[in-house]
C-alpha cells in the first residue's frame, strides 16, 4: 500500500492506468507466490487503488480513426513503388492490424499454421515483445531484446474470425515474402524482416508515422499508434451495434468490464441512440 501511495504522490504524476499496472504486476506475482504454495495470503487483496480524481494527471481518453483517415491509411499503407515492391515494408501489417484489432506483440507472434485460410479463421496463442536486455555488459551490446512468450491472459488466447479482406491481406503478405525470398513454411513467422528474423514493433511504428504523416494526420506522434488501430477495430464494431461480449471476446480482454470501461462514451452514445429511437416510436 506504501508502494501505491508513493505512485500517487511521485513528483512524476502518474496517471491511474500507469499506477493500476505496477498494481497488476504485483498482483499476479503474488497471486502466483499464493498458488505456489509460498505465501498464506496475498496482500494485494488488501491495497486499495487511488480514485482518478485525486490524481493530477488523468487518463488519456481513448483515440480513434474516422472512417475517411482509414481509407487514406489503407491506401497509403498499401501503395507500391514504380518496380512492384511495397511503399511500406511493414504495410500490410499495419492493414491487419486495423482489420483483425489484434495486438502488434500478437501480430508479430503469428506463425503460418496460425492462419486457416479455409475457416477464415486465425489463432493467437503467442506474442512478440522488445524488452530492456538486462544483461547488457557493454556497449557492443544490444540495449534492447525481442523475446518470443505467452499472451498476457489466459483470454488473450483466443480465435478471431476473419473477414474478406484481412483473408485478402494475409494472402498478400504470403507474396511478398516470396518476394524477398523469405520462407514461408507453417512454422514460419508471419512478419519477418527482409533479413529474415522476427519483426520489431519499433519499425513497424516508425512506419505507421510515416503513413500518418503522408496522410496529413496532424499530432500523429503524440495522439496516435499502433494500438489506437484496434480502438478503431472495436469502436466501429460496437457502432455497428455488436454485442459488446463479443466484441470483448475478439479483442481477448479478461473481463467484459475492461471493455466497457475502455469504450464507456461510445456506449453511452448507443444508449442515447436508442433513446431517440423510443421518442421516435
Amino acid at each position: 500500500q506504501n508502494y501505491i501511495n508513493q505512485l500517487v504522490e511521485s513528483d512524476k504524476h502518474y496517471s491511474l492506468a500507469t499506477i493500476r499496472k505496477s498494481f497488476n504486476l504485483l498482483n499476479a506475482a503474488f497471486k502466483y507466490a499464493v498458488g505456489a504454495g509460498d505465501i498464506a495470503r496475498n496482500p494485494m487483496d488488501f491495497v486499495e487503488m487511488p480514485k482518478e480524481s485525486v490524481l493530477e494527471t488523468k487518463t488519456k481518453e481513448v483515440q480513434f480513426f474516422t472512417d475517411e483517415q482509414m481509407t487514406k491509411i489503407y491506401e497509403e499503407a498499401t501503395s507500391k513503388l514504380s518496380n512492384g515492391k511495397p511503399h511500406y515494408y511493414y504495410g500490410l501489417l499495419i492493414e491487419i492490424l486495423a482489420r483483425t484489432g489484434i495486438r502488434i506483440g500478437e501480430c508479430l507472434g503469428l506463425k503460418w499454421h496460425d492462419v486457416y485460410f479455409e475457416n477464415r479463421t486465425l489463432t493467437v496463442d503467442n506474442t512478440i515483445s522488445t524488452v530492456k536486455n538486462r544483461k547488457k555488459k557493454d556497449d557492443t551490446d544490444k540495449k534492447r531484446l525481442i523475446v518470443d512468450s505467452d499472451p498476457k491472459t489466459e483470454k488473450s488466447i483466443r480465435k478471431v474470425r476473419l473477414s474478406n479482406k484481412a483473408i485478402t491481406a494475409f494472402e498478400n503478405i504470403k507474396k511478398q515474402n516470396i518476394l524477398y525470398g523469405l520462407s514461408i513454411t507453417p512454422d514460419d513467422y508471419v512478419i519477418q524482416s527482409q533479413k529474415g528474423s522476427l519483426g520489431s514493433s519499433r519499425n513497424v511504428r516508425r512506419s505507421f508515422n510515416s503513413i500518418l504523416e503522408k496522410i496529413g494526420i496532424p499530432d500523429y506522434d503524440e495522439q496516435y499508434g499502433l494500438h489506437t488501430l484496434r480502438h478503431t477495430y472495436a469502436s466501429t464494431l460496437l457502432r455497428k451495434g455488436i454485442d459488446i461480449k463479443v466484441v470483448s471476446a475478439l479483442l481477448g480482454h479478461k473481463k467484459v468490464s475492461t471493455t466497457y470501461n475502455t469504450y464507456i462514451h461510445i456506449i453511452e452514445e448507443q444508449q442515447n441512440s436508442a433513446l431517440d429511437a423510443i421518442d421516435d416510436l
